[in-house]
């Protein structure tokens, strides 16, 4: 008994960290994203030198 309930808890556990693994990609994504925007709205030229790259 002891050995299923710790095979039942590790896939749980790999479950959680993905799950805080694809949050965390997404939290900075879209901070990321937010910073970009608001540094482009305020430096228009910022925004045409990295697109020149």
């Amino acid at each position: 008994m002891p050995e299923q309930k710790q095979t039942q808890q590790k896939p749980l556990d790999q479950d959680r960290i993905s799950l805080w693994i694809g949050v965390t990609i997404i939290l900075l994504a879209g901070i990321g994203f937010v910073a970009y925007v608001l540094f482009t709205s305020a430096n228009p030229e910022a925004s045409l030198t990295l697109f020149k790259f």
